[in-house]
């Protein structure tokens, strides 16, 4: 009995010193697991703190790229508006330009472009004497060449306008081959009097120009008409035959037979067909004796026969030494 009671009172003391063990027990584990949460949360903490120093050093540099970036921008634009803009005192031809944008300068060079700028003028042939007028260039302004001297045109320098010459589509070689001399000649002038000069200046007249179709024969007679006063011829020199030979005296038409003779001779050059020529009685001046061409309207004549495939023009120069027949042919006109 004494023992039972002796176990009785050691069980409740047993059961509290158990109970004291577990909560020790329990306590010692919670401040473990406490501990290592504490550790835990440090560590994180430092991890957050390590992070957001990295956040803010990223941002800040972010902050000074993109100040350097908008910075380059900025020098960027500035570098290309002094690109674009004309170094000081340039003149273009008398206008001073400097300091001007790209866009100025273009305007300047339109307004005097086209004050100077022309299209070419063709050549042409005048259908009634077949002279050739010589074509006309054009000019024409290059502006982007002129606006690249400019803008690329140091301190004080004068730059003219780039100006290129337009040659017109048809020129005077287009005629080369089809306004052909045919053939030429000239006599000189020995005797000069007055009268005679204006005698062979007024038969010219009546045939300058004169045009002769293929198988059309030439008549002087017939062209240049009677040799009158009425038709304002005066009194020169002339050979007339006598039946005592050659004589020499004033007569009304004096110094014609010049103008025939230097026609007859471009037409033996050329190769035409001579119909009718006759000789002067005596020597002249201007021909060997055999190679002249008397003419006298209604009693003597000089022809020839146009035998090309295309018409002919007769053509005059006279100066104070000779007298040149030019035959020209035409072989646009068929």
């Amino acid at each position: 009995m004494e023992n039972k009671s002796r176990n009785d009172k050691l069980l409740p003391f047993k059961s509290t010193f158990i109970y004291r063990y577990i909560a020790l027990l329990l306590s010692l584990i919670m401040y473990f697991f406490a501990a290592c949460s504490l550790r835990i949360n440090k560590k994180e903490e430092k991890q957050n703190e390590k992070l957001q120093q990295e956040f803010e050093v990223e941002k800040q540099q972010q902050k000074m790229d993109e100040a350097l970036k908008e910075k380059q921008k900025k020098d960027k634009k500035e570098n290309e508006e002094d690109k674009n803009k004309v170094k000081d005192n340039v003149f273009l031809e008398d206008t001073n330009v400097g300091g001007l944008s790209k866009e100025e300068v273009l305007k300047i060079i339109k307004q005097k472009a086209a004050k100077i700028e022309k299209e070419p003028v063709n050549a042409r042939y005048d259908s009634y004497t077949w002279e050739v007028i010589p074509g006309k260039m054009g000019a024409k302004v290059n502006v982007e060449k002129t606006l690249k001297s400019v803008m690329d045109a140091k301190e004080g320098k004068k730059v003219k306008l780039v100006v290129e010459e337009i040659e017109p589509e048809i020129t005077r070689d287009s005629y080369k081959d089809k306004i052909v001399i045919v053939s030429s000649f000239s006599t000189p002038l020995v005797d000069k009097t007055p009268n005679r000069i204006h005698n062979i200046k007024l038969a010219i007249n009546k045939i300058r120009n004169k045009v002769i179709y293929p198988n059309e024969e030439f008549s002087f007679n017939n062209a240049v008409g009677n040799r009158t006063p009425e038709q304002g011829y005066k009194s020169a020199i002339i050979i007339r035959r006598t039946k005592d030979g050659p004589k020499k005296e004033q007569g009304i038409g004096g110094g014609v037979c010049q103008l025939s003779t230097t026609i007859y001779k471009a037409a033996q050059a050329g190769g035409f067909k001579i119909t009718e020529r006759h000789d002067h009685s005596d020597d002249v001046t201007y021909a060997e004796m055999g190679e002249d061409a008397a003419v006298s309207f209604g009693y003597l004549d000089f022809k020839f026969i146009n035998n090309k495939s295309f018409p002919i023009m007769l053509k005059f120069s006279m100066d104070e030494n000779q007298l040149t027949v030019t035959i020209v042919g035409n072989k646009m006109v068929q």
